[in-house]
């Protein structure tokens, strides 16, 4: 760590970078990251130590841990739904689950900073409506009719979505995926996704014609 790096981990910040509280410049200016000028020390203060500032566990700060945290049971509980599909079986318990962490993990993700409509953003609306459809499906049509297949197809294709998002961060914030596929325009992404993609499409089709029971 740098002499400078450590004065400012040890609360000390040079002169260059200390608040001029004369300046009127600071009132209604923003530094190039946006945080207005009277917040920039201490903007700097927490990049450069962390441990200072936000807790940080495995890499990331306690909001974006129980947002993954969220996701993952999420996925969990929607693989067990789909493997109920293929048995046939109604696994209400895993259901119930499923929905509750679904919503709760593309509610939070539009919780993080605004920094512009990114692709998550679409991602994030076209699953809540998916389960916005399944679960009108489970709990007020009750499966009947062609509300079965709704059902199903609305489960697989929101679960999908999460898969999705999970193999983009996953390559994303692990270094060695990051360094093999550095753009998602990779090859290496590309067919990690179309290889996704083929196996839910399969996963429905097949769920579609095995999940038969639709009694409460």
């Amino acid at each position: 760590m740098s002499v400078a790096a450590r004065a400012r981990c040890s609360g000390e910040l040079p002169r260059s970078e200390q608040l001029d509280t004369s300046a009127p410049r600071c009132k209604a200016k923003e530094d190039h990251q946006g945080t207005p000028a009277h917040h920039a020390p201490l903007a700097h203060f927490e990049r450069h130590c962390p441990q200072r500032g936000m807790v940080m566990i495995l890499g990331l700060d306690g909001y974006t841990l129980v947002h993954v945290a969220i996701s993952l049971i999420g996925i969990g509980a929607g693989f067990i739904v789909l493997g109920g599909f293929l048995a046939d079986a109604r696994l209400d318990g895993a259901v119930h689950t499923y929905f509750a962490m679904a919503v709760a993990t593309d509610v939070t993700g539009f919780l993080f900073p605004f920094n512009g409509f990114l692709p998550s953003y679409a991602v994030g609306i076209i699953s809540l409506i998916g389960l916005a459809i399944a679960i009108y499906a489970y709990y007020a049509a009750r499966l009947a009719g062609p509300w079965r297949s709704v059902f199903v197809i609305s489960i697989v294709a929101t679960l999908y979505l999460d898969v999705f998002v999970l193999i983009a961060q996953t390559f994303l914030k692990n270094p060695a995926l990051l360094a093999l596929a550095p753009k998602q325009s990779d090859m290496p992404f590309v067919v990690v996704q179309a290889a996704a993609l083929v196996t839910f499409v399969v996963l429905g089709a097949v769920s579609l014609s095995s999940f038969r029971d639709a009694r409460r």
